[in-house]
């Protein structure tokens, strides 16, 4: 290793891509929640009809939210590996940021239009509510049926009682509320309609839904499991013959090492498919031989990935029958010759009758 007075450059651009899939601590979320609702309820009341801005920043906002979460949590979406307590205050932090963002535009709209259109835009965008954690849900959770319809309904529906009560509807109130469950269906159906569509231009590319590969690709992302993703990767897999190659060397009939390379690519990503085949043919050979063992890359792309660990283990056990019938060893070995171009570097040896050559940019 070479010590250098520079940063990786590898650790610092790991550090911005964690960065991109991470959320506050779940303390800090929620006090950003509850500064942002009674800071834009206050902002949005200097031009509108209310003298209890602080009321609905943490009365109807807040208090609806945080109910829902706690339900949720506590009685629906218990032990789940995706929607952990941070991450469910996350999405609802979304969709308060969502109504609080419609709220200030529509006191904004009072101000200079002289509209007073607060108190419907504070009705309908609880449909907007909705329609956001329709998108959220219906593309990562992979709840049963009945904890997704309340996992996207509760906030929303707590939301729109607490509206009800604070700006003390009358009996026209009612329009507002049938025109605010209509908007929110109408919504819904689009969204709904927009994930179909995307879904169906999936099936017709891969065979998979685009949506439904999406949403296992982060059940493995954010909670490291790998088996559902795989199974859709088996259906659209397809089998095919393939080469390794085993070059052993041993002293006085003892292998003191093994150099194995399969034609496959060790990928696609983390724990999927063959990404960890080279370790799994080190660690399996090593425990079993007790010498040292390499598996470099071999000359093969994407296209040679394995489709699941199922596969993987038919390639070690390939690979382990394989080292029980090592039996054309030679004396003979040429000098190492090497050729550099630009960046390219190149080996070539030769060992009885086999030429080892190795290619790399590194």
């Amino acid at each position: 290793m070479i010590i250098t007075n520079r940063e990786n450059y590898v650790s610092r651009a790991a550090s911005h891509y964690r960065g991109l899939f991470s959320l506050p601590h779940h303390v800090t979320l929620l006090v950003i929640t509850i500064i942002g609702n009674l800071s834009a309820s206050w902002i949005s009341f200097q031009f509108a009809l209310s003298s209890h801005p602080f009321v609905f920043g943490s009365l109807v906002l807040t208090l609806s939210t945080f109910a829902a979460d706690m339900i949720l949590f506590s009685l629906v979406i218990t032990k789940d590996p995706v929607f952990t307590r941070r991450r469910l205050s996350g999405i609802s932090f979304f969709v308060c940021f969502l109504w609080n963002i419609i709220l200030i535009i529509s006191s904004l709209m009072k101000f200079v239009l002289g509209a007073d259109i607060v108190l419907y835009a504070s009705f309908f965008s609880v449909s907007t509510g909705f329609a956001f954690r329709i998108l959220i849900f219906a593309t990562i959770s992979t709840l049963k049926k009945w904890k997704n319809a309340l996992s996207i309904t509760l906030q929303p529906s707590f939301y729109l009682m607490s509206l009800s009560f604070f700006w003390n509807l009358d009996s026209t109130g009612w329009n507002i509320i049938f025109a605010t469950l209509v908007s929110t269906l109408v919504l819904s159906l689009a969204t709904y309609l927009f994930i179909t569509l995307i879904n169906i231009k999936g099936n017709q590319a891969i065979g998979i839904g685009a949506i439904t590969l999406f949403k296992h690709f982060l059940l493995n992302w954010i909670a490291n499991i790998n088996e559902s993703l795989e199974t859709h990767f088996e259906k659209i897999g397809i089998d095919a013959q393939t080469l390794i190659s085993l070059l052993a060397f041993k002293k006085k009939d003892v292998v003191e090492s093994i150099l194995v390379v399969p034609m496959i690519h060790p990928g696609p990503f983390k724990n999927v498919g063959s990404s960890n085949l080279p370790y799994q043919i080190q660690t399996a050979l090593q425990s079993r031989f007790g010498n040292i063992v390499a598996v470099p890359h071999g000359t093969c792309s994407h296209e040679s990935n394995l489709t699941s660990q199922k596969q993987c283990d038919k390639v070690v056990n390939e690979v382990i029958t394989l080292t029980s019938h090592l039996e054309q060893y030679s004396s003979l070995a040429t000098k190492l010759v090497q050729a550099n171009k630009n960046s390219a570097h190149a080996t070539c040896q030769i060992f009885g009758n086999v030429a080892l050559i190795t290619l790399t940019f590194a």
